[in-house]
């Protein structure tokens, strides 16, 4: 699978990136690391993850599959905690999505955005990845009325400097994202944006006049045929993409594979 170099980040990226919103959905830690195993065996060497994800759990199992593996490249959040935090197992964290519908609280994410949280957030991060350096840190959904973009962007700049963060940025769907832009705040390095599944527009995307490096969604909800119908909707992934990463997920290890698969052969041809 080709990398990709792309602005503001200091590392290749493999074409396409493995999600991980999703993992907690495997009932085994087996299951999920054999997922993750499938994803490296086709090509990827990035990985997204956040703390939101499966109430901790992605960023554990995610930390477990990188040992040894100092070649894969991750990228983690900043700014939206889950409401029960570090649930290990996956029934635990099926308990408490099934909570959440009792109790509101469990099932809805917490904005913090308070400077002083950043430092902890960033090694509580560090430490379930088991990493001394996160290569993209990224801000989840910030909202310009509460975040104060200004004060984060200093303190991104001074994670870098320490060696906390390679690189930054914001991910989010697209309006958010765009208000960001238009901001104008340097917090905004980086863009991973949601788009909505390949449909009649297939034309590049954009974020408030620029290219998101990073673009997640593409396959959302989307019932896919046969291969050749995978083909189409795989190359038009790749022009909306314009140059930049396509983030994908899984809870199929074969339909990762074909999906993987899919990309290799479509690199370069639309």
């Amino acid at each position: 699978m080709r990398q990709v170099r792309l602005a503001h980040i200091p590392f290749a990226v493999s074409l396409i990136g493995f999600g991980t919103a999703s993992l907690h959905h495997l009932w085994r830690s087996s299951s999920r690391q054999r997922l993750m195993s499938t994803a490296v065996d086709e090509g990827v060497t990035h990985f997204d993850t956040a703390p939101l994800y499966g109430y901790g759990l992605a960023e554990y199992e995610l930390g477990r599959f990188l040992r040894g593996r100092a070649n894969l490249t991750v990228a983690t959040k900043f700014g939206l905690a889950p409401p029960v935090e570090d649930l290990q197992g996956g029934l635990s964290v099926r308990l408490a999505k099934l909570m959440g519908l009792v109790v509101p609280r469990w099932s809805q994410p917490r904005s913090e955005w308070d400077r002083d949280l950043a430092d902890s957030r960033l090694a509580e991060s560090l430490s379930r990845l088991g990493r001394r350096e996160i290569d993209l840190l990224l801000l989840h959904e910030p909202d310009v009325r509460v975040a104060d973009l200004d004060s984060m962007a200093e303190w991104l700049e001074r994670a870098q400097t320490s060696g906390r963060i390679r690189a930054w940025g914001v991910a989010g769907e697209r309006t958010r994202c765009e208000e960001v832009v238009r901001a104008g705040s340097a917090v905004a390095s980086v863009l991973q944006v949601g788009v909505l599944p390949v449909g009649s527009d297939v034309e590049p995307i954009r974020c408030g006049g620029r290219r998101p490096q990073f673009t997640y969604g593409h396959f959302r909800g989307a019932q896919i045929g046969g291969t050749a119908e995978l083909a189409i909707r795989t190359a038009q992934a790749i022009r909306r993409a314009d140059g930049g990463v396509v983030l994908v997920s899984s809870r199929s290890v074969d339909r990762f594979r074909q999906l993987a698969r899919s990309f290799v052969a479509k690199d370069g041809t639309t």
